[in-house]
């Protein structure tokens, strides 16, 4: 029986770690495979043991726990093969990327080399041309030796040249020391400046290649610690789906929420007190109550004033 089209590969079964996973993917002990579980339904619905309705329901259910172990076991191999290699999908659509961008250059260069060629006639006879300006016994073994002869030539006169300058400097540093020793202290600091160059580069390297190193490690473990909590809910789901799904429901609905109280946070703020103001009427009511204090202390001796009790009737 081949495979089918949403079937995994059996390079990609074996490479999963989780046997678990592997398990229920090929339906062996204690898993029923999915095919087993829909045949088992088709069969309940022509016995009526169960609706339409309520099959189509189950069956969408075992297609959709298809779909998540299918997608678990890929996750799983994809986090090992990060692991293992420190390669991901997304560095190799990138080296396809740069690859395919070399083979349009390269097919560029050959398009200019193709166009080039038309002119390659006239070029020639323009070489001919000129090839009749130039001495015959310039040509074959001759014109090399010559070429030769003069090469040999502008090297000696540059070996003569770098003689007599180191000869000029060796007679310099015998007849001065203070010279010679400063020569050997300048050749002394270049050669140690650039072992200190060398091992700062070097240095750089490393740091460079440790730092790529533990961002991969980061990331692998980032990977596996999301694959094992999704492993983690799906085996809770598989033991008892209504509770789960009731715990995730709970979850759900607390998050929304918080969110809904945190956006009402930042949509109305609570105005902070005025300061200023609090501290403007703290000022007020301390000089009323000095003025309160000084009005009864003046007034401590005097005669109370009594208001008159008489009830003026109207007129008639």
């Amino acid at each position: 029986m081949g495979r089918g089209k949403n079937d995994l590969k059996t390079e990609t079964v074996d490479a999963c770690t989780e046997a678990e996973l592997v398990k229920e993917y090929k339906g062996e002990e204690p898993y029923k495979s999915f095919a087993k579980q829909r045949s088992d339904l088709g069969n309940a619905k022509a016995q009526g043991k169960m609706t339409a309705e309520e099959c189509n329901i189950a069956t969408k259910k075992v297609h959709d726990r298809r779909n998540e172990v299918i997608g678990l076991i890929e996750a799983n191999v994809a986090a090992h093969s990060f692991v293992t290699t420190g390669e991901t999908l997304e560095q190799e659509t990138k080296r396809r990327k740069i690859d395919k961008a070399k083979i349009d250059k390269a097919l560029e260069l050959l398009e200019d080399v193709s166009r080039s060629s038309a002119d390659g006639s006239n070029a020639l006879e323009a070489a001919k041309a000129m090839q009749k300006a130039v001495p015959q016994e310039f040509y074959g073994n001759g014109g090399k030796q010559a070429s030769k002869e003069a090469k040999d030539k502008i090297a000696a006169e540059k070996a003569a040249r770098k003689e007599a300058k180191d000869k000029i400097v060796a007679e310099k540093a015998e007849k001065d020391p203070v010279f010679a020793e400063k020569k050997a202290a300048a050749e002394k600091l270049a050669a140690e400046k650039a072992a200190e160059k060398d091992q700062e580069k070097a240095a750089k390297a490393e740091a460079k290649k440790a730092s790529q190193l533990a961002g991969l490690k980061t990331k692998a473990n980032h990977t596996m610690e999301e694959l094992r909590r999704k492993l983690e809910e799906a085996q809770e789901r598989a033991k008892d789906p209504v509770a789960y799904d009731t715990k995730k429901k709970a979850e759900n609905a607390k998050k929304e929420e918080k969110e809904k109280e945190t956006d009402q946070a930042e949509t109305n703020p609570v105005p902070a007190p005025d300061k200023k103001a609090g501290a403007e009427k703290a000022e007020e009511k301390e000089k009323d109550e000095e003025n309160a204090d000084s009005y009864s202390s003046s007034d401590e001796h005097a005669m109370p004033v009594r208001k008159s009790r008489r009830r003026i009737r109207p007129k008639a």
